[in-house]
């Protein structure tokens, strides 16, 4: 849950599946492609994502995986959201109703099975179950051990930061929602 500032880090929010504008983003901060499709940033700056890469874009499997392999090699860091929870969910086979967008990766996912396979979609399904369904609730960003940032998808109260349990994580995704 805590992430050090080390060389930098940029800050991303939802990108809903925009991955050719995310890639141009990324060019723009000065990230390069290199060796098996890893963006490295010259002065060794990370990525930390406050949620939402997927749904309502037409890329929501290439922007999962992009962050999928980046967060496996310590070079990103994903935050849960909306978007991600209910994703997380349809890919452990739970009833949800996708919609504002979230249909769009259960379609993805249909012409992403025609083209490699149950298998091979199975497997991938359930790498990014886990990534999202992991994926912490807030980061505190540090530098020398000093907090210095809390980052979030939608809020945060004082009294929640460092701390993890579905309330929180609850309000971290949907922010302080008034019934």
């Amino acid at each position: 849950m805590r992430i050090e500032v080390g060389e930098g880090l940029d800050i991303v929010g939802d990108i809903h599946a925009c991955y050719d504008e995310f890639l141009i983003l990324l060019e723009k901060l000065g990230y390069k492609q290199k060796d098996k499709g890893f963006f490295y940033h010259p002065n060794g700056r990370k990525l930390v994502s406050l949620g939402d890469v997927m749904s309502r874009g037409p890329k929501s499997i290439l922007t999962m995986v992009f962050f999928l392999k980046h967060v496996e090699a310590g070079l990103a860091y994903m935050i849960d959201s909306n978007h991600g929870w209910k994703i997380a969910r349809w890919l452990d086979g739970r009833n949800v109703q996708l919609r504002h967008g979230d249909e769009k990766v259960a379609e993805e996912f249909g012409l992403y099975e025609k083209e490699y396979g149950l298998q091979k979609t199975q497997d991938l399904k359930a790498k990014l179950k886990t990534l999202l369904l992991e994926a912490p609730s807030h980061y505190i960003v540090t530098e020398n051990g000093k907090e210095k940032l809390v980052c979030t998808h939608a809020g945060i109260k004082d009294e929640y930061i460092g701390k993890e349990n579905n309330k929180i994580k609850n309000f971290c995704r949907y922010g302080d929602v008034c019934i």
